[in-house]
């Protein structure tokens, strides 16, 4: 069991590294509060056992082999060395956040900082949105300095809704209610910042969450299957009333037109052209890669190639990719084995990280996440919860 002042040292170091590190002068907040917890989690190893979960262990060695660019001198700029302790970082933030999210309890407290510092991150937006800097002043970004950042960080803040809302009995309708209240906000916002690959992959998780959570329920309970049509139409109806005349709406229409093949310009042709960059990139350090943060030096756009799989193999060859895709296949099956050998709230919560797991699958197709702190963050609990309650399950203490 953590000790509850574990689990306040946690939550401040998730504030720190989702909020403040993004707040410039205040990044030394977030590098105080990652080293006393991991001091914290160290000195407990001392007298319980120290999780060393395989997704960690393979998070690791994949930033061990992200290094060979540099060491080898063919990542030669010297925004290398930033962007993989960037990385080094993260195995820490991941290792500290698996050994304290060992039940369900501190899951849940884990992801409800998660869900608060998400919340601060729009409150921010509100009330400072004409001093912030925002490289296009049509689109919202927070503190964050980009708006595909923010709006993934407002997607992770609808996962742990959705795991509020399905650990929650159905009982507690003013919960749901409130669950259901902060989601609408949470999409409203989303709205603002004109991303259409996470509103898709907003649309995609509620899909794959009904579907995985609740499937067994809507074949024994039509009630349930008309509940679902009836709120689906209304979020459906209140999302497209909400989009009318939004900077979103306007780039989903400009999307459709380029199809359509009308000259106008849209940033789904410049993705087309940077994934092929992309290609000829990975294949000229097919081992090593071209090191953290290198494609933007061979790209005319100076841009990243907006594929998590592309991306991934470019900065640390197909070698790299292989261990960071183990990674998430391990974390798959652990989950699903969990899944099959856990209590009934166990079973859940397995259920939906297939959705959270399958949804970032599909929209990694457009986006990266490999250096995203709140991904990490979202994924790190997930982790240590799994690795914790398979522990149990196999009678390990």
């Amino acid at each position: 069991m953590v000790p509850p002042f574990i689990s306040l040292a946690t939550g401040a170091f998730i504030f720190a590294a989702a909020v403040l590190n993004f707040m410039p002068g205040l990044e030394v907040a977030d590098r105080a509060a990652g080293l006393v917890l991991t001091l914290i989690v160290f000195a407990r190893a001392a007298r319980y056992p120290l999780a060393l979960p395989p997704e960690l262990l393979l998070f690791a060695l994949w930033v061990v082999w992200a290094t060979m660019p540099g060491l080898l001198g063919i990542a030669a700029f010297g925004e290398f060395w930033v962007q993989w302790k960037k990385l080094a970082q993260l195995v820490i933030l991941i290792l500290v956040l698996t050994n304290v999210t060992r039940d369900g309890r501190t899951l849940t407290w884990n992801l409800l900082f998660l869900l608060a510092a998400v919340g601060l991150l729009v409150l921010i937006n509100e009330l400072w949105r004409d001093r912030l800097y925002f490289a296009d002043r049509n689109r919202d970004e927070s503190i964050l300095q980009n708006s595909n950042l923010y709006a993934s960080a407002l997607l992770y803040g609808m996962m742990v809704l959705a795991y509020l809302w399905t650990i929650t009995p159905g009982t507690a309708l003013i919960r749901r209610s409130m669950y259901a209240g902060a989601a609408a906000v949470l999409f409203q916002q989303m709205i603002r910042t004109g991303s259409r690959k996470m509103l898709i992959g907003t649309a995609l998780f509620a899909i794959l969450w009904i579907f995985f959570v609740y499937r067994r329920e809507v074949v024994r309970r039509p009630s349930v299957l008309v509940a679902i049509i009836f709120f689906g139409g209304l979020a459906i109806a209140g999302g497209s009333y909400a989009m009318r005349d939004t900077v979103m709406a306007d780039r989903f229409s400009r999307t459709a037109a380029a199809i359509e093949g009308e000259s106008v310009h849209s940033s789904g042709a410049e993705r087309v052209d940077l994934f092929r960059e992309g290609l000829r990139v990975a294949a000229l350090q097919p081992i090593f890669g071209v090191g953290v943060g290198g494609f933007p030096y061979y790209s005319s756009a100076e841009m990243m190639a907006h594929n998590e799989y592309l991306d991934v193999t470019i900065v640390s060859g197909f070698v790299g990719a292989a261990v960071y895709f183990g990674l998430m296949v391990v974390l798959w099956y652990r989950n699903a084995q969990l899944a099959k050998a856990g209590d009934a709230v166990t079973r859940r919560t397995c259920q939906l990280f297939k959705a959270i797991l399958l949804t970032f699958a599909v929209l990694a197709i457009g986006r990266w996440f490999y250096d995203d702190t709140h991904f990490w963050i979202l994924i790190g609990c997930f982790i240590g919860y799994i690795h914790a309650q398979t522990q149990r399950c196999r009678g390990v203490t």
